[in-house]
């Protein structure tokens, strides 16, 4: 069961700051962390439903004025054994 994604954030670049100050006050937002290359911002959405962390998405963050773009990396269910 997937129960968290990273999303990378592309930002229009004269409204970075007010994005920046949008993501660091958003409700549902676990993690924000500015980021070099690809994308301008990496959030974390944990404890959700795939259904809710895709609703998320489209309606709190690409609401943002200032994101152009985001791209969602679902977080896999894994174990690993260390040896």
């Amino acid at each position: 069961m997937v129960n968290g994604a990273y999303v990378g954030v592309n930002i229009q670049p004269e409204l970075t700051k007010s994005v920046y100050q949008r993501l660091t006050t958003t409700t549902g937002i676990r993690t924000f962390k500015p980021v070099t290359g690809r994308y301008d911002a990496i959030v974390y959405l944990e404890g959700l439903t795939p259904e809710k962390i895709s609703s998320f998405v489209v309606n709190n963050l690409r609401a943002i004025r200032g994101v152009t773009a985001t791209e969602t990396f679902w977080v896999l269910p894994t174990t690993i054994t260390k040896r």
